[in-house]
């Protein structure tokens, strides 16, 4: 067999040679395409040959040509750089009924009163809602000291952005103290709303309740009266004050030598209270004048009183 096939591969290799030599000495086109074609014919049964050698048990007929398998191209899609997605805000909803701004028009806070005083709280109120108060709208109390307060109808429509008066009549507590109360304004349907971001918070009325507290009497006394004995000495000195209700007395002896120093009563309701003595020193003879200054809660000077004061050697 390999005998046979290297005679046959000679004689094909002759066959592509003389072809190839009949071209070259110029032959016509028609005796160059049949050269053409035996050369192509010779190649492929060569390649019969060469495959019934390399497969000795396969018959020579079975044997056909491989196809040429070309190579095959995908494209390649283009890679495009990716983009965060375009951020599309979400929109908030702003209350209906809201107050954007409160002034007071009377009675500021920490306003003082007497214990049973009326007074008339105004408040000027902004609509910074999107929507009309109408006239039935309320001033209504929400917590807080009540103060007598009762609910009051607004009376009149306010557009978005429009400002309006409402008032309301109080009266001060009965004790001292501090006192707030809360109040919102409320819809013909009953829903309440004020001020803040979500129109929750409520406005206010905020007062300090005081008597009309007042020194009217402060009288020295003097232990002794009247001195004879050696210098130096010490007289003791202290202040009767009669006041009219609760609060804080400041007050210092004045005298014909100086001033003492300040001191301070704490009434608890409207009494006399004397103070604690103070010795006050007398070094010469004469007569030594003493009376009460009050410098608050109303600056007030007292009648003075005179001791008598003789120095013996």
């Amino acid at each position: 067999m390999k005998s046979m096939t290297k005679m046959i591969a000679s004689l094909i290799v002759i066959s592509v040679l003389t072809a190839g030599c009949s071209l070259l000495a110029g032959g016509n086109a028609n005796s160059q395409t049949a050269q053409e074609t035996a050369v192509a014919n010779t190649v492929v049964a060569l390649q019969n040959v060469l495959s019934i050698n390399s497969n000795p048990t396969l018959p020579a007929e079975s044997i056909t040509p491989t196809p040429q398998i070309l190579p095959t191209y995908t494209a390649i899609a283009s890679i495009q750089p990716t983009t965060a997605p375009e951020y599309v805000p979400v929109a908030t909803t702003e209350p209906q009924f809201r107050i954007t701004d409160i002034q007071d028009i009377t009675v500021p806070d920490n306003s003082v009163y007497k214990p049973g005083d009326t007074f008339t709280k105004i408040w000027q109120l902004t609509n910074g809602g999107s929507a009309t108060w109408s006239s039935d709208f309320k001033l209504v109390f929400v917590n807080g000291d009540l103060m007598g307060a009762t609910t009051v109808t607004l009376g009149h429509t306010v557009a978005p952005n429009q400002t309006v008066d409402v008032s309301v009549n109080l009266v001060a507590p009965a004790t001292d103290g501090t006192y707030q109360g809360n109040f919102m304004l409320q819809t013909n349907s009953g829903n309440s709303f004020g001020f803040g971001a979500a129109a929750d918070q409520a406005f206010w009325v905020k007062i300090i309740v005081r008597h009309n507290f007042q020194v009217t009497a402060a009288t020295v006394n003097a232990s002794p009266s009247t001195y004879t004995g050696a210098c130096p000495a010490n007289i003791s000195l202290s202040a009767s004050i009669t006041a009219t209700g609760a609060g804080t007395v400041t007050y210092y002896f004045v005298t014909s030598a100086g001033n003492s120093s300040t001191s301070s009563i704490t009434f608890g309701n409207a009494e006399i209270i004397t103070s604690t003595a103070i010795s006050w020193p007398v070094t010469s003879s004469g007569s030594l004048t003493v009376h009460v200054y009050i410098d608050a809660p109303n600056h007030q000077d007292f009648s003075p009183i005179t001791i008598p004061v003789t120095c013996t050697p």
